[in-house]
């Protein structure tokens, strides 16, 4: 693998060179020693790169977990293997009936312990606290120390992995006009935008299709994708249900809130 074809996808998943060195150890010391080796939680960019990378290397690669999480820790190995992840699920409750706390609120108490963020994976926010998954080598840390979340008191139990609760997803249906299905056409009309600063914001890496940035305006988009527009908000893509007399599309789409 040249470095010329390296730095193309790393160009294309925007992923920061020494996370690519990163990514080129593990995979070494896993051809090397033929051993397991494990990532820290990845992006959705990463998790692309590294198939990618683990592809071209001719190594094994599997994620946890692969439904409903966005963040994942990878397996690396020479062979296929089926082997335990270093995940620990904590479920985080207090008495927030005064105090209204975000995905946010959790994500900057962990950190504030001094935590990496990708020893974070997904923060799934309840009615009555929050589920998280970490890295097995900070989950002690966290029962001990992480004592609020904002201004609230908290506690933080150890829960089996198997017994997290899917995410739950509010999503708003929209019909929107758009004059076709090309990726700026289709920003345009879902954010209520003009076609040059949609164009623009693609250009600059600010739009992603399923959480792979795109920055080919002439995309074109499909049922069933997920679009996110930074600042701008995040939608899923429906189905094209009517045209209109001046031929432009009506696309439903869902908008999450």
């Amino acid at each position: 693998m040249d470095d010329k074809f390296i730095k193309n996808i790393e160009k294309k998943f925007s992923i920061e060179k020494e996370k690519v060195g990163q990514f080129l150890g593990k995979i070494r010391i896993a051809k090397k020693n033929w051993d397991v080796i494990y990532t820290d939680f990845l992006t959705l960019n990463e998790q692309e790169f590294l198939k990618i990378l683990a592809f071209e290397e001719d190594v094994y690669i599997s994620f946890y977990i692969e439904d409903d999480f966005e963040r994942k820790m990878a397996l690396i190995s020479p062979i296929e293997c089926l082997e335990d992840f270093p995940i620990k699920a904590l479920k985080i409750t207090g008495n927030f009936k005064f105090e209204k706390v975000d995905h946010r609120d959790y994500l900057g108490s962990i950190l504030g312990l001094g935590i990496k963020r990708e020893k974070v994976g997904d923060i799934n926010v309840y009615e009555d606290g929050a589920e998280i998954l970490v890295h097995r080598d900070v989950a002690q840390y966290i029962l001990f120390n992480l004592i609020k979340v904002k201004h609230t008191g908290v506690k933080v139990l150890e829960i089996d992995i198997s017994s997290i609760r899917k995410k739950s997803q509010n999503l708003k249906e929209l019909n929107v006009n758009v004059s076709s299905l090309r990726f700026d056409a289709v920003l345009s009309g879902i954010f209520n935008i003009s076609r040059t600063k949609s164009s623009s914001l693609i250009k600059s890496g600010d739009a992603k299709i399923n959480n792979i940035i795109s920055t080919d305006s002439s995309t074109l988009v499909k049922s069933g994708q997920v679009i996110t527009l930074r600042k701008y908000g995040k939608i899923k893509v429906g189905d094209v249900i009517a045209t209109t007399k001046k031929e432009r599309l009506v696309l439903s789409v869902y908008k999450y809130i």
